[in-house]
């Protein structure tokens, strides 16, 4: 799972206005809820951060080695989270889901008592990640499956640590990113090499965090298009496995296999291919059962992974420049 950045929002970045972090609506689980967000000016740093990501974006897009980067890095997304075992994958199968468990790990390294189940209920609604009832949800899940573990005897505000597969997930996500961005960034090797010290890591994820949802709140989840996916149970990988199957012409879909692929129902599928295709981001026939990509979900990706590139690279300077 990645943050998507989109340009409808870029001209007032990159001329340092204020942006707000006014959200009305958020879609979690595949359904709309609506609350209010407070509205917060961005800070002098979070507006630089805004204008350097999204320049950076679209350099990246301009380079001759990004189409390459593109496809190693959606298809390493793709393999990580087919990979990924069965009590973890909840946490990963949506943005919501995925931001709550980075929350997890930012709120770990921010403190010796920062991360607790409050804690992270207060950090989805302050950035406008999910519903206060999706989040304890999820957080109640990390702690049944391991994946947070409640130091004892458990009280009210009881301290959380994180357990050993939740911080090497995000590990080995940062690593296959890195990778993919070795052509394009000039700061990838350096960064990988750094990888293995938990200090650089801990510095690293409070530095992206925060500056990652500045991104988030400034750009939103972009077209409403592209919510289709981002915003459905699974929906991102199944874009991301239709992008590697029909790419440039029309190839045959079993709906029964990208059902079962993704542990979701057929017409959970059916109705994502159907969307899709009113959208415009693929053409799909039920008739023959066959897909292609279409161009603007190609110029979507390619957009949403540049701005994924340019993140990390900006938050991986900064780490590599604390000592």
């Amino acid at each position: 799972m990645i943050l998507n950045i989109f340009d409808r929002t870029i001209t007032n970045a990159r001329a340092g206005l204020h942006l707000t972090r006014a959200r009305k609506r958020k879609a979690c689980g595949g359904k709309i809820h609506r609350y209010k967000v407070p509205t917060m000016d961005f800070s002098p740093e979070e507006t630089a951060f805004i204008s350097e990501v999204s320049a950076r974006a679209d350099e990246l897009r301009a380079c001759d080695d990004f189409r390459a980067a593109m496809f190693k890095f959606t298809g390493w997304s793709l393999a990580h989270y087919l990979s990924t075992a069965p009590d973890m994958r909840p946490l990963v199968k949506d943005k919501a889901s995925y931001l709550m468990g980075l929350s997890a790990v930012y709120l770990f390294h921010a403190g010796a008592t920062s991360l607790t189940a409050a804690a992270l209920r207060n950090t989805a609604l302050t950035y406008a990640v999910c519903s206060k009832g999706r989040a304890s949800a999820i957080v109640t899940h990390m702690v049944k499956s391991g994946l947070l573990i409640a130091e004892q005897p458990r009280t009210r505000g009881t301290r959380l640590v994180l357990g050993p597969r939740l911080e090497t997930y995000f590990i080995d996500e940062l690593r296959s990113t890195i990778d993919s961005m070795l052509a394009l960034s000039p700061v990838a090797s350096q960064a990988l090499a750094r990888l293995d010290d938990p200090a650089f890591f801990g510095k690293y994820v409070r530095i992206v965090l925060p500056f990652g949802a500045a991104m988030f709140q400034a750009f939103g989840d972009g077209p409403p298009e592209i919510r289709l996916f981002t915003q459905r149970d699974a929906g991102w990988p199944i874009a991301l496995d239709l992008l590697n199957t029909a790419p440039d012409a029309p190839a045959a879909i079993s709906v029964s296999r990208l059902a079962a692929r993704f542990a979701v129902s057929r017409p959970h599928i059916l109705k994502l291919l159907k969307d899709a295709d009113t959208a415009g981001l693929l053409t799909w026939s039920a008739k023959t059962r066959e897909a292609a990509v279409t161009p603007m979900l190609q110029m979507l990706t390619a957009r949403v992974v540049a701005g994924a590139f340019a993140i990390t690279e900006a938050a991986l300077n900064r780490a590599l420049a604390v000592p």
